[in-house]
């Protein structure tokens, strides 16, 4: 497995146990749920601007965030 295929499997799991808790108080237990966005890092927010495009606003352009931030940077 590549490298970053491998963060990114990690943090999809990271991602899905800790919604856990969330998924619990919805009133919607017990159905087909479907959420829909874009995956954004807390690391790129608190930046302000994206890391591979700095002209770009995080939270006014998540459509181009990558992964860049995730697998590039320790």
């Amino acid at each position: 497995m590549q490298p970053s295929s491998f963060l990114l499997a990690s943090f999809l799991v990271v991602m899905s146990v800790t919604s856990g808790t969330s998924a619990q108080n919805c009133s919607a237990q017990g159905k087909n749920v479907t959420a829909t966005g874009f995956v954004m890092d807390n690391y790129c927010i608190d930046l302000g601007n994206l890391m591979d495009n700095p002209t770009v606003k995080t939270l006014e352009g998540p459509e181009v965030h990558s992964i860049h931030c995730l697998v590039d940077l320790k």
